[in-house]
Protein backbone atom coordinates (compact mmCIF):
# COMPACT_ATOMS: atom_id res chain seq x y z
CA UNK A 1 0.00 0.00 0.00
CA UNK A 2 1.35 3.39 -1.01
CA UNK A 3 0.45 6.66 0.61
CA UNK A 4 1.59 10.18 1.36
CA UNK A 5 2.97 11.67 4.57
CA UNK A 6 0.78 14.53 5.84
CA UNK A 7 0.82 16.92 8.80
CA UNK A 8 -1.82 16.26 11.47
CA UNK A 9 -2.65 18.27 14.60
CA UNK A 10 -0.07 17.09 17.10
CA UNK A 11 1.90 14.87 14.75
CA UNK A 12 2.15 13.27 11.34
CA UNK A 13 0.00 10.88 9.35
CA UNK A 14 0.01 8.38 6.49
CA UNK A 15 -2.73 9.05 3.91
CA UNK A 16 -3.89 6.41 1.41
CA UNK A 17 -6.41 7.19 -1.35
CA UNK A 18 -7.94 4.34 -3.36
CA UNK A 19 -11.05 3.53 -5.38
CA UNK A 20 -13.70 0.96 -4.58
CA UNK A 21 -13.69 -2.08 -6.82
CA UNK A 22 -17.46 -2.49 -7.02
CA UNK A 23 -18.88 1.05 -6.62
CA UNK A 24 -17.88 4.49 -7.95
CA UNK A 25 -16.38 5.62 -4.65
CA UNK A 26 -13.04 7.07 -3.58
CA UNK A 27 -11.79 5.95 -0.15
CA UNK A 28 -9.37 8.12 1.86
CA UNK A 29 -7.83 6.59 4.99
CA UNK A 30 -5.48 8.36 7.42
CA UNK A 31 -3.34 6.76 10.14
CA UNK A 32 -1.27 8.39 12.90
CA UNK A 33 2.43 7.51 12.47
CA UNK A 34 5.62 7.43 14.53
CA UNK A 35 9.10 7.60 12.96
CA UNK A 36 11.30 4.87 14.43
CA UNK A 37 14.60 5.24 12.54
CA UNK A 38 16.53 7.02 9.81
CA UNK A 39 18.99 4.98 7.76
CA UNK A 40 21.27 5.45 4.81
CA UNK A 41 23.63 8.23 3.83
CA UNK A 42 21.57 10.99 5.47
CA UNK A 43 20.59 9.62 8.88
CA UNK A 44 19.85 13.17 10.03
CA UNK A 45 16.64 13.37 7.90
CA UNK A 46 13.76 15.28 9.47
CA UNK A 47 10.12 14.19 9.40
CA UNK A 48 9.12 17.69 8.20
CA UNK A 49 11.07 17.02 5.00
CA UNK A 50 8.92 13.93 4.35
CA UNK A 51 5.60 15.80 4.18
CA UNK A 52 4.13 15.24 0.71
CA UNK A 53 6.51 12.39 -0.14
CA UNK A 54 5.36 8.91 -1.11
CA UNK A 55 5.58 6.28 1.62
CA UNK A 56 5.38 2.54 1.01
CA UNK A 57 4.02 -0.01 3.43
CA UNK A 58 6.74 -2.61 4.17
CA UNK A 59 4.76 -5.00 6.33
CA UNK A 60 2.01 -5.05 8.89
CA UNK A 61 1.93 -1.59 10.41
CA UNK A 62 5.33 -0.48 9.08
CA UNK A 63 6.30 1.95 6.31
CA UNK A 64 9.36 3.42 4.61
CA UNK A 65 9.94 6.80 2.92
CA UNK A 66 12.76 7.34 0.41
CA UNK A 67 14.22 10.79 1.12
CA UNK A 68 16.72 10.88 -1.75
CA UNK A 69 20.51 10.31 -1.90
CA UNK A 70 20.18 6.82 -0.41
CA UNK A 71 18.40 7.93 2.77
CA UNK A 72 15.22 6.42 4.23
CA UNK A 73 12.91 7.20 7.13
CA UNK A 74 11.05 4.25 8.63
CA UNK A 75 8.21 4.13 11.10
CA UNK A 76 5.08 2.45 12.39
CA UNK A 77 1.39 3.23 12.25
CA UNK A 78 -0.58 3.89 15.39
CA UNK A 79 0.77 4.11 18.91
CA UNK A 80 4.50 3.72 18.25
CA UNK A 81 4.84 0.01 18.96
CA UNK A 82 5.00 -2.83 16.47
CA UNK A 83 1.31 -3.59 15.80
CA UNK A 84 -0.12 -7.06 15.39
CA UNK A 85 -2.40 -7.93 12.44
CA UNK A 86 -5.83 -6.38 12.96
CA UNK A 87 -4.43 -3.94 15.57
CA UNK A 88 -3.90 -1.04 13.17
CA UNK A 89 -7.02 1.12 12.90
CA UNK A 90 -7.31 4.26 10.76
CA UNK A 91 -7.95 7.64 12.40
CA UNK A 92 -10.43 8.50 9.67
CA UNK A 93 -12.05 6.80 6.71
CA UNK A 94 -13.78 9.12 4.23
CA UNK A 95 -15.84 7.69 1.37
CA UNK A 96 -16.63 10.12 -1.47
CA UNK A 97 -18.75 9.25 -4.51
CA UNK A 98 -17.04 9.63 -7.89
CA UNK A 99 -19.32 11.65 -10.18
CA UNK A 100 -20.71 9.99 -13.28
CA UNK A 101 -19.18 11.60 -16.40
CA UNK A 102 -21.29 13.60 -18.82
CA UNK A 103 -21.74 11.75 -22.11
CA UNK A 104 -24.07 12.06 -25.07
CA UNK A 105 -27.55 10.59 -24.62
CA UNK A 106 -27.65 6.89 -25.49
CA UNK A 107 -23.97 6.22 -24.66
CA UNK A 108 -23.58 3.36 -22.19
CA UNK A 109 -21.40 4.08 -19.10
CA UNK A 110 -20.00 1.72 -16.43
CA UNK A 111 -17.63 1.75 -13.43
CA UNK A 112 -14.57 -0.38 -14.08
CA UNK A 113 -11.73 -1.46 -11.79
CA UNK A 114 -8.60 -2.91 -13.40
CA UNK A 115 -7.01 -4.19 -10.18
CA UNK A 116 -5.06 -0.99 -9.54
CA UNK A 117 -7.58 1.82 -9.86
CA UNK A 118 -11.24 2.41 -10.57
CA UNK A 119 -12.59 4.68 -13.30
CA UNK A 120 -15.62 5.32 -15.49
CA UNK A 121 -15.78 3.81 -18.97
CA UNK A 122 -18.06 4.56 -21.91
CA UNK A 123 -18.96 2.23 -24.78
CA UNK A 124 -18.13 3.44 -28.28
CA UNK A 125 -19.37 1.38 -31.24
CA UNK A 126 -16.07 1.84 -33.08
CA UNK A 127 -13.66 1.14 -30.18
CA UNK A 128 -15.63 -0.68 -27.49
CA UNK A 129 -15.13 0.25 -23.81
CA UNK A 130 -12.78 3.25 -23.32
CA UNK A 131 -12.04 5.57 -20.42
CA UNK A 132 -14.70 8.27 -20.08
Amino acid sequence: MDGTIIKLPGGYGFENISQSMSKPEQIRMVWQIQITQARGSMSYCRVEDAIGKTAKSIGTGRFSIYMGYGAYLEGVFGNGREPTPGDVKALSVDVTPVARPKVRPGVEVRWHHDGYRGYWQKYLKTKGWVAA
